[in-house]
């Protein structure tokens, strides 16, 4: 089953090391070859089921593996029966110029 998720990490860290923390869990997400695109406060990206869950555990350990006193993890999830007819693009191309 295919969907989308929206993930946003916030590191408990100085605001200038946050961009350094957060950027890690991006080219995690770049390098794992699914369809994804970065936003102001959160990066959305497209796969089946089990690569979106098993995605949102790693962006967790990458976190988890960073010198930090806690952090903060958001996700939204959206699965449909035709998720061909959701995608992100579908859902915003309207919007962009």
């Amino acid at each position: 089953m295919k969907g989308s998720v929206a993930i946003q990490v916030l590191p408990f860290t100085e605001v200038d090391d946050i961009t350094d923390k957060v950027d890690k869990v991006i080219y995690y997400i770049e390098s794992t070859g699914l369809s994804y695109e970065v936003g102001p406060f959160e990066t959305t990206v497209e796969g089946e089921f089990d690569q979106l869950m098993d995605l949102i555990k790693e962006c967790n350990k990458i976190m988890l593996d960073e010198d930090l006193d806690g952090f903060m993890c958001y996700t939204k999830i959206s699965f449909m029966k035709d998720a061909e007819a959701w995608t992100s693009e579908k859902k915003t191309k309207k919007f962009r110029k």
